[in-house]
This record gives structure tokens, sequence and C-alpha cells, in this order.
């Protein structure tokens, strides 16, 4: 099964589009679709229910604005009261910029890889519409978590758009105590990298594209905050690797 997790929040000018590059796909892929409505003031909820008539679509509201951890969160959590172990959860962008001509590739390496990032970063990616000091921000920000963690030959820490194994996330959440996204913004994306992968999670990247050009609304994101929350997770991180059980330990318990 595969499940589809897309926090949206005041995506009004982008939902028709994002449903028309979903709906062909998750037809395919007979997926079910949670969209988390983070406490938009713009009818994004309604707005996605009109969009996915037809669809295997679950709007899920918050009744306020939490941030985009907290979106993912309580999409991940609904996938994980009802899915097996061996379902996909792909996590795209609310706002249509997830290139879901990749999703067939990512699919494919997630038949081996417990995560599979769409990484604009590495060889044959790009970032198109951005401006370059958003890019050269992205760029470094991903080399420093990466060599700071040890993720070897990983381009993209930071994008919402991903698959992800339920076996893996169930694992991480055992072994954070239910804890498993503490970020309520969009550090959440390197949070969960590094919590997965501390429980031995197999990750790779394919390529992709994402055109902001395409995209209405402006950018939710906030550099410095979100840079000085990366910093935060790379320190609770090294902390928690340091508290936590073996890996071992927490296999035997999911069993």
């Amino acid at each position: 099964m595969i499940y589809f997790v897309i926090p949206a929040y005041d995506e009004e000018p982008n939902i028709a589009r994002l449903f028309d590059g979903l709906r062909p796909v998750a037809e395919e892929l007979r997926a079910r679709i949670f969209l988390v409505d983070d406490g938009s003031t713009d009818g994004t909820g309604d707005l996605a229910r009109a969009a996915g008539a037809g669809l295997d679509l679950r709007v899920v509201e918050h009744g306020v604005n939490r941030g985009l951890g907290a979106a993912i969160d309580t999409g991940l959590r609904a996938v994980l009261a009802e899915a097996a172990d061996d379902d996909i959860v792909v996590a795209c962008e609310g706002d249509g910029t997830s290139d879901l001509g990749d999703l067939a590739e990512m699919l494919k390496c997630a038949e081996e890889y417990d995560v599979v990032l769409a990484s604009v970063h590495a060889p044959g990616g790009q970032l198109i519409g951005v401006d370059g000091w958003r890019v050269f921000a992205s760029k470094a920000a991903s080399w420093v978590v990466c060599r700071a963690a040890r993720l070897g030959d990983i381009h993209t820490v930071s994008a919402v758009y991903r698959c992800y194994r339920v076996s893996a996330l169930r694992r991480a959440d055992v072994r954070y105590g239910g804890d498993l996204i503490r970020e309520p913004g969009f550090a959440v994306n390197v949070e969960l990298l590094l919590k997965l992968t501390s429980c031995g999670a197999s990750v790779c990247e394919v390529p992709t594209t994402n055109d902001w050009t395409q995209r209405g609304g402006v950018s939710k994101l906030r550099t410095r905050e979100t840079l000085r929350a990366y910093a935060r997770v790379l320190r609770e991180h090294r902390s928690s690797l340091k508290r936590q059980p073996p890996i071992s330990a927490i296999s035997a318990e999911t069993r």
C-alpha cells in the first residue's frame, strides 16, 4: 500500500495544480492520501476535498497553524495507525512543486532502501526559480549536517519529498519513545532523517527538479530560524545517541 502525506498551509493558489499532478499517480497506485490542513485561513481543506473528489483522500485539519513539523507528524501518525510494515509513505509538498515524475524511480529504490530522498542538489537535480542565496544556504546546510552526522554522500537533507518504509518509521518511533518528531518547523526533515539513520535505516537519493516558477504564494520558510533549528537538531541528535539503547535491542522489541 502506498500512502501520501501532504502538509498544506494556505495553499489555495496551488491546490488545483497539486491534484492535477497527483490524481493520475494516486489512481494508478491505488494510494491513500492524507492531506493535513495546518490551520489554513484560505479554505485549503475544502478546496482539497473538491479537487480530490473520487480519490481515497482524507483531509485532517489542525484548528490553528502548528507548523510543518506538526503537520508531518499528524500525517505520519495517521498512516502508522493503519499501515502494514511493508507499506510505503510518500511525503510531498503541498504547493505542488514535488516532481511526481520521479516517483516511479523513488518507489523502485524503496524496494531496497528504508528512506529515499528526492534531491535537488544531487547530480542531475536542480532548483529553479529560487534566489541564489537560498540555493547556497540550502547546499551549505546540507553539507554541514551530512558531515556532522556522518551521512555519507547525501546531498539534500531538508526536502519534504521522500519515501519512507513504514517499518523504519515504527522502529524509530519505538526507539524515541513515541517522540519521533519534536521540531514544529522546517527542521523536521533533518530531524526525521537523523533519527531514522540512527536506528539503522538505509538511505538513497534520486535526483529531482523543484520548480518554484509554477507555484503561487510565498515561501513559508524562514532561513535564519530554520538554520538555528538545524543546529539544535544536531546537538540533540548527538546527545540522544549517548542515551538511547543499542539498535539491536530496539529491533528485538519491534519484532
